[in-house]
């Protein structure tokens, strides 16, 4: 609890195999790679903690990993905010995904998470970015603000929209293309 991570040598925080563990008002501040890595079950507790200022992406999860993140900050990062790869599902409640110099969210090869709650805006790029198989799903989210596109969803990528807030996108709302699949619900 209440610790900070700073300036690290690559990343900030890796957490790998089936481990279980809970920060709580921490920040995981400039790295030179990235900020939070989950990997092969790791499946941490991420409550009230910042994430920002790293050279590459703020969080990364891959090969099954987990976790789940409760009103906690991730902006600012060089890369993307998120990045989701594989069979991982995270799961991110109340959360501000903000100001990343690439997507703010990141997700592809049947990444499955669910979002409740966050503010995704003010990327660089796209807000959202859902590519390969990925499946994500968005209850009561707010997305809006982002240079290029709120929300989209390529390839073979199913995304739900269930209540969120889709607005103010510089260049469009939220779109599909090729065979992605964008089901808007209640927004």
């Amino acid at each position: 609890e209440d610790c900070e991570f700073r300036g690290n040598g690559k990343t900030t925080l890796y957490l790998h195999s089936a481990v279980l563990t809970a920060f709580r008002r921490c920040s995981f501040l400039e790295g030179a790679e990235n900020g939070v890595k989950i990997l092969s079950l790791a499946d941490p507790l991420f409550d009230d903690c910042e994430i920002s200022g790293h050279k590459q992406n703020g969080v990364g999860v891959d090969r099954e990993g987990k976790g789940t993140f409760r009103n906690c900050r991730i902006r600012r990062n060089e890369g993307a905010g998120l990045v989701v790869v594989g069979k991982s599902g995270v799961q991110l409640v109340g959360c501000e995904i903000a100001e990343n110099q690439t997507q703010n969210v990141l997700l592809y090869e049947e990444a499955a998470p669910a979002f409740e709650s966050c503010r995704i805006h003010s990327a660089q790029k796209q807000g959202v970015l859902v590519l390969g198989k990925a499946k994500p799903t968005f209850s009561g989210c707010h997305l809006y603000a982002n240079k290029e596109i709120n929300a989209i969803v390529a390839e073979e990528g199913a995304a739900s929209f269930m209540r969120c807030r889709i607005y103010a996108g510089k260049n469009a709302g939220c779109g599909a293309t090729g065979s992605g699949l964008a089901q808007l619900i209640d927004c």
